[in-house]
């Protein structure tokens, strides 16, 4: 470090920062200071403003080579903080239409975000909001605070829905729903058969079961395929009478056509399309031909009867994905047509439904499907059983490990870091 020095003064010219012993300004390049070593456990630098002719004794009775140059304090890190009061009164004086009282902040112990529900949260933001020493305004507005209060209720906590057909009891329903759940249970209610076309685990067969429970009727349901028989819809004969005679059993089917309830048709797109045909007039009418009940041929639709369809596709045949999957018969895809709803994923409902580090690693995995156009699904159903392996107590590497398992290595590496 280079020094310059005099035959009396012995003045430094620093090559760093340091601070003066006394009036703990910086010295730089552009000041002299004094050398003055009296205390070696503290600073030895003294700015020229502060320099004392003992200083400047000291400083000469010093021989140059037992001078001991201070060293710069290095800058590690400038934060910015704004104290937080534990235990105090904060009075905000409110202007005209604004709110604002003295109370008392009790101490309390503070919940880690990650444990916090998305509704506290949601508070948690609006209160830091309305705290905040640095934003502009000297009040809140009550207006303001109201709508952001309205804004987290609505997009954060399911609303309860209270469902009253004719005379009957209103019936509550609670907890998640998914975004078109009111629109399906509206098109099921107007007589109109309803057909939700998505992706798998988006929640189609939950959908169904929560229209029956939300009119507090029956449910039933037939899961359908290419080996799926007309007695299956209709009923069948049995050896189970007297002496082995053949008796008829109704199906599920035509028990909820006759007595009322909530039928699904699950899987609808892969069934044969010829076994669909002997439901065309039940789905669109009033009556459903049941040849096998020879005592009363035909069935006649009960007022509180609804019919549902689930299917992956649009009835148009397979695709890359849902490779399974015939195309329907125009005319049964007609009946359906007013009622056919898209049901893709909702990511409201996943966010209720899903822990929050799940729902990120899903949806960025399900981006990347989407985005390379990979014969591959990510439902919310995956991510519920991610969470339930997740609180077995198994790793995240390996609970994704099941997730990928049959993945080429390709597909992985356009996951990155998600695999």
């Amino acid at each position: 470090m280079p020094t310059t020095t005099t035959k009396k003064t012995f003045k430094i010219t620093t090559a760093w920062q340091g601070r003066c012993r006394q009036c703990k300004q910086t010295v730089g390049t552009d000041r002299i200071a004094w050398y003055t070593p009296k205390n070696p456990k503290r600073d030895r630098l003294t700015c020229s403003a502060c320099y004392t002719p003992t200083g400047r004794e000291e400083a000469e009775s010093t021989p140059i080579y037992q001078r001991d140059i201070p060293k710069p304090t290095p800058i590690t890190e400038i934060q910015e903080s704004t104290p937080v009061p534990t235990t105090a009164e904060v009075k905000v004086t409110p202007a005209p239409g604004t709110i604002g009282t003295a109370m008392p902040l009790q101490k309390a112990t503070k919940k880690p975000s990650a444990e916090l529900s998305p509704m506290e949260q949601a508070v948690e933001s609006i209160v830091i909001r309305a705290l905040d020493t640095h934003a502009p305004k000297t009040a809140v507005d009550k207006t303001e605070v109201e709508e952001l209060i309205k804004k987290a209720v609505s997009e954060q906590e399911p609303k309860t829905l209270a469902i009253k057909v004719n005379e009957q009891e209103a019936v509550k329903i609670d907890g998640p729903r998914h975004a078109v759940f009111e629109r399906v249970l509206k098109t099921a209610l107007a007589g109109v058969p309803v057909l939700l076309v998505g992706p798998t685990g988006s929640g189609k067969s939950f959908m169904a079961k929560q229209v029956a429970q939300a009119l507090n009727r029956d449910f039933g349901f037939c899961s359908c395929s290419g080996g799926t028989s007309e007695s299956q819809l209709l009923g069948r004969l049995l050896p189970t009478g007297e002496g082995g005679k053949f008796e008829y059993h109704r199906s599920e089917f035509v028990k909820c056509f006759e007595e009322g309830g909530v039928f699904l048709i699950d899987e609808i797109d892969a069934s044969d399309p010829n076994v669909l045909i002997v439901l065309n007039e039940a789905v669109g009418g009033t009556y459903l031909s049941v040849p096998y009940r020879t005592a009363n041929p035909t069935a006649v639709r009960h007022p509180d009867f609804i019919l549902l369809a689930a299917a992956n596709t649009w009835g148009t045949g397979a695709d890359r994905v849902y490779v399974g999957r015939n195309q329907l018969d125009g005319a049964t895809i007609n009946r359906f047509q007013m009622g056919t709803i898209e049901m893709d994923y909702d990511p409201k409902l996943e966010k209720a439904l899903v822990p929050a580090a799940i729902l990120t690693w899903g949806h960025s995995v399900r981006k990347t499907i989407k985005d390379n156009r990979l014969r591959r699904t990510l439902s919310t159903r995956d991510m519920q059983n991610a969470a339930k392996l997740a609180g077995a107590g198994l790793k995240a590497a390996e609970w994704k490990s099941h997730y990928f398992a049959g993945w080429s290595a390709d597909e992985k590496a356009k996951c990155k870091g998600a695999a």
